[in-house]
């Protein structure tokens, strides 16, 4: 295999590349090359599916791109790029072929020649996908069915759609995150996120420091906890799941005092650790782990910035007995939920905390008033602040009353009805 990789190379860039460890844009790549690169055929998806996979796009729609041995070349470049991170080399890489859209094409030349160099190349492709929306397409995956072979032909799977939409739902059902295709409503490739990734990949090269730093990291792992701004980097998987062990602790950082604080940083760094995740910074085309004091440093950054957004400063209530926060809160803050102390956790997770209830547990007397005019009930039934919850707890209330009500008539009736059985009627 590697005397096949090697003949490929050779045959795509020549002798004076073929001892290259790496392929540069500027430098190796000529300028139909470099062109066929920028038409945005072949992404590398800045996410990874549910397996940790990386994704990569190819997209016959983008059809100004020279000849096919350009793109080619580009291929074999972002195949490379990403064999330099070691999950995609470890658990694979996602291949998405989308033809969709006014602007759909079908050139057979390319498809197969990306069957024989993928399987040459140091990632292996553990699934193939393919999204279409002309029913006229539907013969030509029959027979490309048959010629990949039968090693291809378990991992290849055919999607067809009407509608983005409904090719983003079928794609999801194989753990590929929804909304992850590059397209527009209309068809129209996205190739803004492509050219800046190209655009931070060549000053990345000319720094002539991604061999060097062994940290570097190409595509950010599912689990990673990204360090930055913007709605992308904040609906990352890892950073979803990294708030959730905020809002875990979010209450005893409040109460604890400054060393204690420290320590539920570092709690939260270990956390993310154990489950194998990274705190990655980004660092032009990649992204770079930083240190641990950084991280921690990030995590009571954070702590402080949700201070007055989600959460109020203010203790939540305690039972009686409730204990002040303490290093057992802090190790083990279900311990300390059990005990009753501060409830680091609850229902926290899911949804912000509810307001203060009074001392009287009757709970927010206001609105449930406001539909039933009855201060009784408040004491009897938990009430809440969801509006549906409320009509329920009226409506079970209306409903034990017309009971009440009905139950002198309902015996009545029952008596009756046995004096006509005993008379044989």
């Amino acid at each position: 295999k590697i005397l096949q990789f090697l003949e490929c190379k050779l045959r795509l860039f020549g002798p004076n590349l073929l001892c290259q460890p790496t392929i540069q844009i500027h430098k190796h790549l000529s300028r139909d090359d470099r062109k066929a690169l920028e038409s945005g055929f072949f992404q590398l998806l800045p996410t990874r599916d549910v397996a940790g996979r990386a994704v990569l796009i190819a997209m016959p729609m983008c059809h100004p791109y020279g000849t096919v041995d350009n793109l080619m070349r580009a291929y074999f470049y972002i195949m490379m790029v990403a064999a330099q991170d070691v999950e995609t080399q470890r658990k694979g890489m996602i291949l998405i072929g989308c033809n969709m859209g006014p602007r759909r094409r079908v050139d057979p030349q390319v498809p197969w020649n990306v069957h024989k160099i993928r399987g040459l190349l140091p990632v292996p492709t553990m699934g193939i996908h393919y999204v279409y929306d002309d029913l006229r397409m539907m013969p030509m995956m029959t027979v490309g069915m048959i010629v990949m072979g039968a090693s291809s032909r378990v991992r290849f799977r055919p999607h067809y759609g009407k509608s983005l939409d409904e090719v983003h739902n079928k794609l999801a059902g194989f753990g590929i995150p929804y909304q992850c295709l590059p397209v527009k409503d209309d068809g129209e490739p996205k190739l803004k996120a492509h050219k800046a990734w190209l655009k931070n990949r060549k000053q990345l090269e000319e720094k002539h420091n991604m061999n060097n730093n062994q940290n570097f990291v190409v595509v950010p792992g599912r689990v990673d906890v990204l360090l930055g701004r913007g709605k992308p980097i904040q609906e990352h998987f890892g950073n979803l799941r990294y708030h959730v062990l905020l809002d875990h602790y979010q209450h005893a950082y409040e109460n604890a005092k400054k060393f204690e604080k420290m320590q539920i940083a570092q709690k939260i760094v270990d956390l993310v650790h154990a489950y194998n995740g990274r705190f990655l910074k980004q660092d032009g085309a990649g992204w770079l782990e930083v240190e641990e004091t950084v991280a921690r440093d990030k995590v009571s950054h954070a702590f402080r910035t949700r201070r007055g957004s989600t959460f109020s400063t203010a203790a939540p209530p305690a039972a009686a007995g409730a204990t002040a926060v303490n290093s057992t809160s802090i190790n083990n803050p279900d311990a300390a939920t059990h005990s009753n102390s501060a409830e680091l956790i609850g229902d926290e997770e899911t949804r912000p905390p509810s307001p203060p209830k009074s001392s009287s547990g009757t709970g927010i007397k206001r609105r449930v008033d406001m539909e039933d005019n009855n201060n009784d009930q408040n004491n009897d039934y938990i009430t809440f602040t969801n509006p549906t919850v409320q009509r329920q707890q009226s409506s079970v209330v209306s409903w034990a009353s017309t009971q009440t009500n009905n139950s002198s008539a309902a015996s009545t009736s029952t008596q009756d009805d046995s004096n006509i059985n005993d008379n044989g009627v």
